[in-house]
C-alpha cells in the first residue's frame, strides 16, 4: 500500500465541500471528447490501460483514518471500460445518459475516483467519456489525460515509440505538503493578511442587491456588507453552455497580443463590470477565482488537483477607462499569483474572525475560472469536447471559459443553482460581456462608468 499522505490545501477544500453537501456528487467531473474518425476500440482499450499506468494521479486512493481523510497510491486506478454504442438512437437518449453519469456519486473510500467509457454517438462519431472525482485531477489534469491518452493510442496505431511519460503528481503532492515548512508560506501569509485587514469586502449579486437588503433588514443592521445562509441543502445545479464568438476572441486577442494585456484580464473586467452594474454600481466587487498553478513543464504535464480558489476583489473608480482598469486588473492578478499557494480555508476563517462573519457567510456570489487550454491532437483531427454538469454546486454561479475546439471561438460554461439564477440573467450576462468587450477595444479611453451604461 504504500506512504500514506495528508491532502493537499486544494484537496482539503473539496473534501470540506463534499462532507458538507447533500448532494455527494458535487467533485464529480464529467468529460467527453469525440472525432469524426472511426477508433480501433482494440487498441484504444491498451492506450488507456497504458495512460493509467503512466499518469500516478488516477492511482490514488482516499481513506479515512480515524476522523482523518488521508491518501495513498494504489497499484492500479483502472476500471472496466464500458462500451456506450448510441447507433440509432436520439439525442436526447445520449445526453441522459451522459448525464446519469455525470450526477452518480463516485464511490469514495479506498475505492478507484476514476472511471472511462468508450463511445459511438448517434451521428457516427468515436471517442471517450471520462468521470473523475476533483480530488484527482483538476480540469488541466483532465486535459493532460486526454492528451497522453491519445498520443499514446497515436503511437501504438502507427507503431512508433511512446511519447514522453508524464511527470509525477506524487512528487509535486509532497511539495505542496512540505510548503507550511518554509518561509514563502509566511510572505504569503503577511500578503493576504493585509488584503483581508485593509477593509470589508461587500456582497454583490447577479441578481443585484435585493438580498442584501433583506438581510440587513432581517438583522436590523444597515451596515452589514456580508449574508449568510449559502446553505448546501438547496444547490442543485445546471449547466448552460454559451459561445464567445471568434471575431470577438480574434478582436480581443489582437488588442492583447498589441497592449501586453490576457484574454483573462478582459473577462475580470466584464464578469465584475456586470455585477457592479446590477448591483447599484457598486465599485467594489468581490468573486472567487480558480488558479492552475501550474506554471512549470513538470506542473502542466502531471496529473492530479493543483488548482486553488482565491478572493479576487476589484475597486474600481467609474472616471477612469477601460485600459487603466485592466492595468489594475493586470496588476492585481500578479499579486495574488505571486501568493496563490496560500490555503483558502485559512483565508476565507480570516475574513469572518476578523469581521464577525458567521460560518456560513459569505460575501462572494460569483466564481470564476479561465482554463482555455487546447484539446487539439498531434495529427490535428477534428475534435469535440462537452463538459457535463454533476446537478450540485455550492455557490450561485460559476462561469469557467475553455478552448473552443480548435475553432477560434471560446465556449463559456455557465454551472448555477437554480434555486437562485434564471437562465434568462446568465443570458444577460454573457450579452454584457460580449457588449464589453467590443466597446473596449474599439475605444479604450472609455470610461468605466460609461461602460456600466451597456445593455
Amino acid at each position: 500500500m504504500g506512504t500514506y499522505y495528508d491532502l493537499s490545501s486544494a484537496q482539503n477544500l473539496l473534501s470540506l465541500q463534499q462532507r458538507y453537501n447533500l448532494h455527494r456528487q458535487c467533485n464529480n467531473i464529467c468529460t467527453s471528447i469525440f472525432f469524426d474518425k472511426k477508433l480501433d476500440f482494440v487498441i484504444l482499450k491498451k492506450a488507456v490501460e497504458i495512460a493509467y499506468e503512466r499518469n500516478d494521479a488516477l492511482r490514488v486512493r482516499i481513506v479515512k483514518k480515524g476522523k482523518i481523510e488521508r491518501q495513498y497510491w494504489a497499484e492500479s486506478g483502472l476500471q472496466r471500460i464500458e462500451l456506450l454504442d448510441f447507433t440509432g438512437k436520439s439525442s436526447e437518449t445520449m445526453e441522459n445518459r451522459f448525464s446519469k453519469i455525470a450526477k452518480k456519486r463516485i464511490t469514495y473510500y479506498d475505492k478507484p475516483l476514476s472511471k472511462v467509457y468508450f463511445v459511438i454517438t448517434n451521428d457516427g462519431k468515436n471517442g471517450v467519456c471520462f468521470i473523475n472525482s476533483h480530488m484527482i485531477l483538476d480540469s488541466c489534469g483532465v486535459t493532460v489525460f486526454y492528451r497522453d491518452l491519445f498520443e499514446v493510442y497515436k503511437a501504438l496505431l502507427q507503431g512508433n515509440n511512446l511519447p514522453k511519460p508524464l511527470a509525477s503528481y506524487e512528487k509535486l503532492l509532497q511539495k505542496d505538503l512540505n510548503y507550511v515548512k518554509t518561509p514563502k508560506r509566511q510572505a504569503d501569509r503577511e500578503f493576504w493578511m493585509d488584503q483581508i485587514h485593509s477593509g470589508e469586502p461587500i456582497w454583490t449579486d447577479i441578481n443585484g442587491f435585493g438580498d442584501l437588503e433583506e438581510f440587513r433588514r432581517k438583522k436590523k443592521n444597515p451596515e452589514l456588507r456580508h449574508i449568510n445562509g449559502e446553505l448546501a441543502l438547496r444547490n442543485k445545479s445546471k449547466n448552460l453552455m454559451i459561445w464567445f464568438p471568434e471575431d470577438i476572441v480574434q478582436k480581443a486577442g489582437q488588442y492583447c497580443t498589441s497592449n501586453g494585456f490576457s484574454m483573462q484580464h478582459l473577462f475580470f473586467l466584464a464578469y465584475r463590470s456586470y455585477f457592479s452594474k446590477v448591483n447599484k454600481r457598486e465599485k467594489d466587487i468581490y468573486f472567487n477565482i480558480s488558479v492552475a498553478r501550474r506554471g512549470t513543464l513538470e506542473e502542466k504535464n502531471s496529473g492530479g488537483t493543483r488548482v486553488h480558489a482565491k478572493p479576487f476583489r476589484m475597486k474600481l473608480e467609474e472616471n477612469i477607462t477601460f485600459r487603466e482598469a485592466l492595468e489594475k486588473i493586470k496588476e492585481h492578478q500578479s499579486n495574488i499569483y505571486r501568493h496563490v499557494d496560500f490555503d483558502y480555508l485559512e483565508i476565507d476563517m480570516e475574513y469572518k474572525s476578523y469581521y464577525k462573519v458567521a460560518p456560513l457567510g459569505s460575501y462572494a456570489c460569483g466564481m470564476f475560472t479561465f482554463q482555455p487550454v487546447s484539446t487539439t491532437t498531434s495529427d490535428e483531427s477534428a475534435v469535440y469536447t462537452n463538459w457535463y454538469d454533476n446537478g450540485a454546486y455550492p455557490g450561485r454561479i460559476y462561469l469557467t471559459v475553455m478552448d473552443g475546439d480548435g475553432n477560434g471561438a471560446l465556449k463559456c460554461y455557465y454551472q448555477y443553482r437554480i434555486s437562485h439564477v434564471s437562465v434568462d440573467t446568465i443570458k444577460k450576462l454573457h450579452t454584457y460581456m460580449e457588449h464589453l468587450f467590443l466597446a473596449g477595444i474599439e475605444n479604450d479611453s472609455m470610461t468605466i462608468g460609461s461602460l456600466l451604461d451597456l445593455d
